[in-house]
């Protein structure tokens, strides 16, 4: 008996979605599906809007959404997991808002040439954070950029009853950022 020809390939192992330079106003939905997605690279349209299902994306480390037409954080982002990497220059940001807390696996922010005027105390929380450059914007103070040694004991003694509950060993890292962005190991 013949046989059959190999089924079409899948998007299902779509690693990489390259779809800069296009036209899009809100950044486009149905990527959920998308579940072995790793990079994605918006920049250069006209995007204003994320759709929530953004946040559904489990496995993406890097987001690039430079030169589009923000003018509000993109919550959804705030929301997806192991995001590493976040490039959201030249935009139109005014403000860091306080959910970007919740982005504990962000290790590089960039958010130069925005309007940024206000960067929420919340940032402190991403202590995985290594790499922030929000420069030429309309800042006139930074948050501190590190928990207090107080805070940061409480919360890692959170993580680890959380990840000892969860079965995890080890995944609480205790690197700590002095208020000029050094690394105290």
């Amino acid at each position: 008996s013949p046989v059959p020809p190999p089924p079409p390939p899948s998007m299902d192992v779509l690693h990489s979605m390259q779809l800069q330079r296009n036209a899009y106003e809100v950044a486009p939905s149905g990527v959920s599906k998308l579940t072995w997605m790793r990079e994605i690279d918006l920049s250069s349209n006209r995007i204003r809007a994320f759709p929530d299902e953004y946040a559904l994306l489990e496995n993406v480390t890097v987001m690039k959404v430079d030169d589009n037409d923000m003018e509000e954080f993109p919550l959804p982002l705030t929301r997806m997991p192991n995001l590493k990497e976040l490039c959201m220059d030249n935009n139109h940001i005014l403000s860091i808002p306080p959910a970007v807390g919740n982005m504990t696996s962000l290790v590089r922010l960039y958010m130069k040439r925005n309007a940024l005027q206000f960067v929420s105390d919340e940032i402190r929380f991403i202590t995985r954070l290594e790499s922030l450059d929000v420069s030429y914007n309309d800042l006139t103070s930074l948050p501190p950029l590190a928990m207090e040694p107080e805070e940061n004991a409480e919360r890692l003694a959170h993580a680890r009853e959380r990840g000892q509950r969860e079965g995890e060993e080890g995944g609480v890292s205790e690197r700590r950022v002095d208020g000029r962005g050094r690394r105290d190991e």
